[in-house]
């Protein structure tokens, strides 16, 4: 089991509740860092009538510069699971955990 991460989560500033980030930022120690992968797993569930896309994007230690972006998209109301379930998102190329980054 990996160890050293912290997790993140950010609400909707419109009030309604719903988490529009969800990830977690490699923290130091953690024994992942440096291994390579092509994709990552969510535990995610459908609430209520979301509509959209979900895609999964890993930020640099800044938090804002984009390191990658899922090749695939998960289109909220027919691909998101009515329980929880890890739903899959893939890259485009084999990306390296790095330490501070965030994978949301």
């Amino acid at each position: 089991m990996a160890t050293g991460y912290d997790s993140y989560i950010k609400q909707d500033t419109g009030g309604l509740g719903n988490i529009v980030r969800i990830g977690i930022r490699v923290t130091s120690g953690n024994s992942f860092i440096g291994e390579s992968f092509t994709s990552i797993n969510f535990a995610l569930e459908q609430k209520g009538s979301p509509t959209g896309d979900i895609i999964c994007k890993i930020y640099a230690a800044d938090n804002s510069t984009v390191s990658a972006t899922s090749s695939n998209k998960i289109d909220t109301e027919t691909e998101l699971p009515a329980s929880m379930a890890n739903v899959e998102f893939t890259f485009g190329s084999t990306q390296t955990v790095t330490q501070d980054y965030h994978y949301i």
